[in-house]
């Protein structure tokens, strides 16, 4: 009896775990769409931002070939680093 007593709170406490484990993953997975919508926004303002980078450095071409090339070479670091440094817990 002792024994099936065992096997039963430890069947029920498995069950609890499932369950919460269960209503966890259902958490995670509505906060799915949530995450994606903040993607695309943050995607979107990188690429206005590149835009008007590219924009500025044409501007700048235009009186300083040196700064606009030096512009050029740290644009394309500037948001892969900024991504790195901001979402590196994650990556």
């Amino acid at each position: 009896m002792l024994e099936e007593t065992k096997a039963q709170l430890k069947a029920s406490r498995r069950a609890i775990h499932e369950a919460k484990a269960s209503a966890i993953s259902k958490e995670i997975e509505a906060l799915n769409s949530e995450r994606d919508a903040l993607a695309f926004q943050l995607a979107e303002i990188l690429e206005r931002q590149s835009k008007l980078l590219s924009d500025q450095i044409s501007e700048v071409r235009f009186y300083s070939g040196d700064a606009a090339n030096s512009m050029e070479l740290a644009r394309y670091s500037q948001h892969a680093n900024w991504i790195k440094k901001r979402f590196s817990r994650w990556l």
